[in-house]
C-alpha cells in the first residue's frame, strides 16, 4: 500500500502540472479524478475532474477530434459514482451507473459496482440482476459468485448462499480469502441451527450443483 500510495502521489502531481499547464485531454481529468478518490482527496473536487473530462471527451467527439484521445465514458462515470457513494450521494451514484451502462450496457466493473450499491441500500432484487447481467459476461468470478452468495444470504437462501460460497472459494485455488471462509462457516452455522443436524447431514437443494447458471438467482 505504501508503494502504491507513493506511485498515487506522482501521478497525482503529473495529472496537476499537466492541467495547469493548460492540457485538455480528457483522460488527463479522468486520471485526476480516480487518483484523487484512491488518495481520498476532496470528493467535490474528485466528481469536478470527472465531469470536466465527460465534458472534454462529448465535445471532442462532436467536434471530430482524434478517437485515440477519447475516453470510455462509462470508466468515468463509474469513478464518479464511486466518489459520489463516499460523499453518501447514493441517487445520484445509482444515475451514474445508468448512464455509464447507457454508453456501455455490457460494462463488467460498472454492473458489479451497481449491485453492490443496491445491495448496501436493502434493493436486494435490483442488485440481483445487475450480479446475473454480469454473471453472464463472468461465470468463473469469485469476486462476483461471493457479492452473489451475500446477497443469497441476506434474502434467507442460506442453502444457494452456502454453495456459491463453495464455488468462489474452489475458483481462488489455495488463496482463500478470510472474509469468504468466515461467510461459509458463518451461514453452515445458520444452516445447522435451521435444521438442528450437522452440516454434512443437511440435504436440499441448494446443496449441489452448478452455481454458475441462472436457477439460483
Amino acid at each position: 500500500w505504501d508503494l502504491a500510495q507513493e506511485y498515487f502521489g506522482k501521478t497525482l502531481y503529473q495529472s496537476d502540472a499537466s492541467i495547469n499547464q493548460g492540457c485538455d485531454l480528457p483522460l488527463i481529468f479522468h486520471v485526476r479524478c480516480a487518483v484523487g478518490h484512491e488518495l481520498k482527496l476532496p470528493g467535490a473536487e474528485n466528481l469536478e475532474y470527472c465531469d470536466i473530462a465527460i465534458r472534454l471527451n462529448d465535445e471532442r467527439k462532436a467536434n471530430g477530434g482524434d478517437p485515440n484521445e477519447f475516453i470510455l465514458t462509462e470508466n468515468t462515470h463509474n469513478a464518479a459514482a464511486l466518489v459520489l457513494r463516499n460523499l453518501n450521494r447514493f441517487d445520484e451514484a445509482a444515475e451514474r451507473y445508468r448512464l455509464g451502462l447507457i454508453a456501455n450496457p455490457d460494462c463488467f466493473e460498472l454492473l458489479v459496482n451497481a449491485g453492490g450499491l443496491y445491495g448496501d441500500l436493502g434493493y436486494h432484487d435490483e442488485a440481483m440482476q445487475y450480479y446475473s447481467r454480469a454473471l453472464q459476461m463472468s461465470p468463473d468470478s469469485p469476486e462476483l459468485i461471493t457479492n452473489i452468495g451475500w446477497l443469497l444470504e441476506l434474502k434467507g437462501h442460506l442453502q444457494p448462499a452456502r454453495q456459491h460460497y463453495i464455488k468462489a472459494l474452489e475458483l481462488l485455488g489455495g488463496y482463500p480469502p478470510p472474509q469468504i471462509v468466515n461467510n461459509l462457516k458463518n451461514v453452515e452455522v445458520r444452516i445447522e441451527q435451521q435444521h438442528n443436524m450437522p452440516i454434512d447431514e443437511v440435504e436440499g437443494p441448494g446443496l449441489g450443483g452448478d452455481v454458475s447458471g441462472q436457477d439460483e438467482l
